[in-house]
């Protein structure tokens, strides 16, 4: 069996600090039992997780840990011209709470833009013989397209394989500027936590809003690209020999002074955010509910106790909620309990039949 890595994707690896023993087992026994479930000869694995965040002792880890399943290991590496790159991770910064229109960042803040130690460390583990790195680009495609250079290197017919549209694409600069402000109130994380009540505004925002983002300014884009010169004339040197340069690049779409828009108004973001955040806490509150009456119906009364009291804490006046709950600690025999949700639900229901029969037989 054959282990391919196609690092452009995302499958998230664990961090090493959880690589602990029983996280490990779990995760090989579930992995084992899905490659029993099929009948291949090639694993493929595809994420840019991998590009971004695994040291080397890491992906010895990775390897020690797939060997149990693969003899031999190809891995296949995109690369393109580093401002490119960085312009396509954008909208992905703004998923993740980026609060400025900073399109390419500083070049010194993130390593994953150095190709040569990005294939350095990979080429330690799996040999070079065993590493294929690739330009992104159309014009290095068959065709233009990078599915039919994928499967053209794994040796796979294109023809066999259903057609799929692009799922990745840009959203335009309303849309960016728009998350920009709606970040601002609205984070992806919130005590170190993800923000439960930021909900799927994104994904809204990027079905509807799909084409050409920012672009930086020419005289910074071309800053940014030949930062990393030395590092892509070594890649060039050892893995693309046939090649004057590593990339063709073309900065004349870059414009050569800062595009103007108007200054974005966050008072009114601040309304849309109260608003839209009440709207998800109702939607998290109902969907948490619903799961426990879903236990409850399959007398599962010890299960549903948890969802119920989450709906309960993100919305306290949650009728449907504290009913449920209330008929289920009865139900257990946990009149103690059952007791302080009957007064808590009683405090905003004081005239429901319920729970007023109910107070009276925990007491």
């Amino acid at each position: 069996m054959h282990a391919v890595y196609f690092c452009r994707r995302t499958i998230e690896l664990p961090r090493k600090q959880k690589l602990q023993e029983n996280f490990h087992d779990k995760i090989k026994h579930s992995f084992q039992k899905e490659i029993e479930n099929t009948n291949c000869s090639k694993l493929l694995i595809s994420s840019e997780s991998y590009s971004r965040h695994l040291e080397g002792d890491e992906i010895n880890s990775l390897k020690k840990f797939l060997e149990s399943f693969v003899d031999k290991f190809k891995i296949i590496v995109y690369i393109r011209p580093q401002h490119e790159f960085s312009i396509s991770r954008f909208p992905t910064n703004l998923l993740f709470g980026l609060k400025k229109m900073d399109v390419l960042g500083k070049p010194t803040e993130n390593p994953i833009y150095d190709y040569d130690k990005l294939l350095s460390r990979w080429e330690k583990v799996f040999g070079k013989e065993n590493l294929i790195p690739r330009i992104f680009s159309r014009k290095e495609f068959p065709d233009g397209d990078i599915k039919k250079d994928f499967l053209a290197i794994l040796g796979l017919n294109f023809s066999q394989f259903n057609e799929v549209k692009n799922l990745n694409e840009s959203i335009n600069i309303d849309a960016q500027r728009f998350m920009v402000g709606i970040n601002q109130y609205l984070p992806w994380h919130d005590d170190n936590k993800i923000n439960p009540y930021r909900g799927n505004i994104f994904e809204l925002v990027s079905q509807n809003r799909n084409g050409k983002g920012l672009l930086p300014i020419r005289e910074e884009t071309m800053e940014f690209f030949h930062y990393f010169s030395n590092s892509n004339e070594k890649v060039r040197e050892k893995w693309f020999p046939e090649k004057k340069e590593l990339f063709e690049v073309d900065f004349s779409e870059y414009p050569e002074q800062v595009q103007q828009y108007p200054e974005i108004d966050y008072s009114a973001f601040k309304i849309f955010a109260d608003l839209w955040s009440k709207k998800q806490q109702d939607v998290l509150a109902h969907d948490k509910t619903i799961r426990g009456q879903m236990y409850i119906i399959n007398e599962q009364y010890e299960e549903a106790i948890f969802p119920l009291k989450e709906a309960i804490e993100i919305k306290p006046s949650n009728l449907f909620a504290l009913q449920s709950i209330c008929h289920t600690l009865l139900k257990l025999k946990r009149y103690d309990e059952a007791n302080e949700y009957l007064r808590k639900a009683i405090s905003f229901f004081p005239n429901n039949d319920f729970f007023k029969r109910s107070i009276e037989e925990c007491e």
